[in-house]
């Protein structure tokens, strides 16, 4: 409101608000699989009174917009998880004004599980093979996997298929013998190890 000689211009609504910084308290999921697509629910407050309001949810890189963002109330949002791998994740929601909450909640995706190499052995000294790796949890592109060995031999390079399946291509077996290593696969996908996972490949 302003008045000039005298005069007022009336209460005016709609043109400035003072604005609370949104905060997240807990982020929660029934899992969270590197390819996302789950129910994300964040509990917090300040997330303001429609969906509008919330112009997007991070998850480390991974961005979900407004328009996906289901809003429940002040306190309460629910979003698809991003696809995405690591540990540690920052969650923060970033409200329409540009405020941001802070990055005082962290999330870690699932790590990789290996179910099943074909095929699923190989002669000692053999090179040049392509081997198929099943499992959950595996990368979404190339630079999400770290070292992955089968047999104790690492792979020429990899083809990624889905978040369940890749390639392992230009694979050597090694010509040595290794009673510790001949059976053992092992992926890392974000930081995350499957484990030294045996019986699978030999």
């Amino acid at each position: 409101e302003v008045v000039v000689g005298g005069q007022s211009s009336g209460r005016v609504r709609g043109l400035f608000e003072v604005t609370r910084v949104p905060r997240v308290a807990t982020a929660s999921a029934e899992s969270f699989p590197t390819g996302g697509g789950v129910t994300l629910r964040l509990i917090g407050d300040g997330f303001g009174t429609r969906q509008s309001d919330v112009a997007n949810v991070t998850v480390g890189s991974g961005v979900v917009v407004s328009s996906s963002v289901v809003f429940v109330s002040a306190l309460e949002l629910q979003v698809p998880l991003p696809s995405g791998v690591g540990t540690n994740l920052s969650v923060v929601v970033t409200m329409a004004t540009g405020v941001r909450s802070p990055a005082t909640v962290y999330v870690s995706y699932d790590r990789p599980t290996v179910t099943a190499v074909t095929p699923s052995y190989a002669l000692a000294g053999t090179r040049g093979l392509a081997l198929t790796v099943d499992g959950a949890n595996l990368g979404r592109t190339v630079s999400d996997f770290g070292n992955v060995t089968i047999g104790g031999a690492p792979c020429g390079s990899l083809q990624v298929v889905s978040t369940t399946q890749f390639r392992c291509l230009g694979w050597t077996a090694n010509a040595d013998f290794n009673q510790s290593t001949f059976d053992v696969v092992e992926v890392v996908v974000g930081g995350q190890s499957s484990g030294r996972v045996r019986g699978l490949f030999e």
